[in-house]
């Protein structure tokens, strides 16, 4: 039993693992001035490459912390595109491509559409070792993050209203207790914090096991013999991932009972290519899996990324579906931990945040599907055309922008819903709209200035009117954080399709209407928002 007399350390909220997502809690956390304690076993960044493209989406949550641009330098260089090989087996040219466009292209074409239906921010190809060294390096300069490397995650107890965790020093494993009033566990598929909940996940399908061979080679007259490209699939043989246009390859494959293990030999075998490989940098086993907890937390200690969700890398619906975990999680904290919000903001977690992890696993088993497919024919020795037509006919992967972009919290409690029919939702297409709980439409102001970047860190009111001052003012005499943003343009009103529109700190649309609310019922509204008691 823990005792909570002997707690050494106090803080609002301790965080478990400093993966991606564990970092961009931290950080978030301290994006609104709330000090947290970030542990992890290991004292590096993962060298693993990983993740292999973080959205569009996650990007524009990144441009609100400041890290958009600092990750897009780490990363591959924004000319490179973004094309899918598929290659039969022999050195024939490949039966079918996707065209995938670059950061370049994608902002050009971003440009060119005003109207809300474009994102603020590009994709951005960079592999997870890179993001969590930046992310690491970020969290150990911030006065407002103790970042404790080499340090484990052993148990918890808590109560109504404090956490208590032992921790224990990997080095020497001293331990020690600490009092916290929160604890977000983002440490990973095997989440000891789970466990310790009692929390079960389901688990959907069985896959092979995969074998990942990481190695450098500046051989491009064999790497690129069909031409530059992200992702090489080789039909019934694997998959070939540039990591960074420059000499960082990584190699997938399902691997069976009695095979080699030696890379160069599988990756001549399976690929039927023969670079010249320079360096073998890791090799490891892996196991893909669709699985997905039950429950995202239980009373003060919530659950984030894989800790909760497993995915293929197929649409790269991993990291990013944490990236929006740790946004959602941590401004909620943030909200309770300033006192502008209460309880039942931190209920909405859950709520918000599962039905998404199931659409994305849903997507993410239909993207897997489509490389079995083709696996499929070329085994049933389909023709080249028939080939290339399946392949056009079931694209979407890393393409889904109602995926990425237009996803609603439809079932969240902190949202002022609203009766009538939704607007229509495609997965192929985002459709601009405010309607509560959707991601805000992103538009270009007269000025040049992305509207995005005029939002406050918290709460924002945004008024085609000019005249909805007096309800930031009462907002602030109830001590709740609320920015004014008159706008005075017609095309971005008719977009935005209300006269008032409140924003969250995630961009999302916490309530929209045409007419300015009575006082009461606008305490009312902020009530539900921010999850306060209601009167």
């Amino acid at each position: 039993m823990h005792d909570p007399e002997t707690a050494s350390f106090d803080c609002p909220v301790l965080i478990a693992g400093a993966g991606p997502v564990g970092l961009l809690v931290a950080l978030e956390l301290a994006h609104h001035n709330v000090k947290s304690l970030l542990i992890d076993r290991f004292t590096e960044p993962t060298k693993f490459p990983k993740m292999d493209v973080t959205n569009g989406r996650s990007m524009e949550l990144f441009r609100r912390l400041g890290i958009a641009e600092p990750l897009r330098q780490a990363g591959v260089a924004s000319h490179h595109s973004f094309d899918v090989l598929f290659v039969l087996p022999g050195n024939e040219p490949p039966v079918g491509k996707w065209d995938l466009p670059s950061v370049d292209q994608q902002r050009a074409a971003f440009a060119l559409r005003n109207d809300g239906s474009a994102p603020l921010e590009a994709d951005q190809r960079v592999p997870q070792s890179t993001f969590e060294a930046l992310a690491r390096n970020l969290c150990r300069h911030s006065p407002l993050i103790e970042f404790r490397e080499g340090c484990a995650f052993e148990s918890l107890s808590q109560d109504s209203d404090k956490v208590i965790v032992t921790l224990r020093d990997v080095e020497t494993d001293d331990c020690e207790i600490i009092r916290a009033s929160y604890l977000v566990g983002a440490d990973g598929a095997g989440s000891h914090v789970r466990k310790q909940l009692g929390i079960k996940s389901e688990e959907i399908g069985k896959l092979p096991e995969n074998y990942m061979i990481h190695f450098r080679s500046r051989d491009l007259k064999e790497l690129h013999r069909h031409g530059q490209f992200w992702h090489y699939f080789k039909s019934g043989g694997g998959i070939l991932i540039a990591q960074d246009e420059q000499d960082s390859w990584t190699f997938h494959t399902p691997r069976f009972d009695g095979e080699t293990d030696d890379p160069t030999a599988l990756i001549a075998n399976r690929m039927g290519l023969a670079p010249k490989i320079d360096e073998i940098l890791l090799t490891s086993r892996w196991q893909p899996r669709f699985v997905l907890a039950d429950r995202y937390g239980e009373g003060r200690v919530f659950l984030a990324g894989d800790a909760v969700h497993q995915v293929m890398p197929s649409g790269g619906y991993g990291m990013n579906t944490g990236v929006g975990d740790a946004i959602d999680i941590g401004w909620k904290l943030a909200a309770v931990v300033n006192g502008w919000a209460g309880p039942r903001l931190l209920d909405s977690y859950e709520a918000e945040r599962r039905p998404v992890a199931i659409t994305n696993r849903d997507y993410s088993r239909r993207h897997t599907s489509v490389h079995g497919g083709f696996r499929e024919l070329v085994a049933e020795g389909a023709p080249p055309e028939q080939l290339n037509a399946y392949l056009q006919a079931n694209r979407g992967e890393n393409e889904f922008d109602g995926i990425e972009f237009g996803y609603r919290y439809t079932e969240s409690p902190i949202v002022a819903h609203e009766s009538g029919v939704a607007p229509p939702w495609s997965e192929f297409d985002y459709v601009p709209s405010t309607w509560p709980g959707a991601r805000a439409p992103s538009m270009i102001l007269q000025d040049g200035i992305a509207l995005f970047d005029h939002f406050g860190p918290e709460l924002t009111l945004v008024d085609f009117t000019g005249t909805a001052g007096t309800l930031v003012e009462s907002a602030a005499v109830w001590d709740i954080p609320m920015k004014h943003l008159p706008i005075a343009e017609a095309r971005i009103r008719q977009v935005w399709e209300r006269d008032l529109v409140l924003i969250r700190p995630d961009q999302h649309v916490a309530w929209r209407s045409n007419q300015i609310p009575q006082p009461a019922a606008w305490r009312d509204i902020l009530d539900l928002v921010c999850g306060l008691d209601l009167r």
